[in-house]
């Protein structure tokens, strides 16, 4: 119930944002984000404070995707000092976060699975 709750919050706060208007973007555009960070945070703290034995890629999952929004989020501000920008970083770590995630299903008990 709380993860319906923080997720109807964050479409909100995902409308309410001023989407459309002139000017620059709010956080670089990185607050279309929001709804998946909030998703990803959620699944983390309902894994950690059930216990689960994958929790920890979970979280890891959840750290590297809200660095990402990071560097998405910095690139017009570091582009002056730093030409190449952080934007690539935004793609590296996004990799590596579905890297976690895919080892996290790997990694996930065969209960319930289907067989072929």
């Amino acid at each position: 119930m709380i993860a319906l709750g923080v997720a109807a919050l964050l479409v909100v706060v995902f409308l309410a944002s001023g989407e459309g208007e002139a000017g620059p973007a709010p956080l670089n555009g990185s607050l279309q984000y929001a709804p998946a960070m909030g998703a990803l945070a959620v699944f983390a703290i309902l894994t950690w404070r059930r216990g689960h034995v994958l929790r920890h890629w979970a979280l890891a999952a959840a750290g590297v995707f809200a660095l990402s929004l990071v560097f998405r989020t910095v690139d017009l501000a570091v582009c002056a000092a730093f030409p190449t920008g952080s934007h690539f970083m935004w793609h590296v770590l996004n990799g590596a976060m579905v890297a976690i995630l895919l080892q996290m299903l790997v990694r996930a008990p065969a209960v319930g699975r289907m067989r072929a």
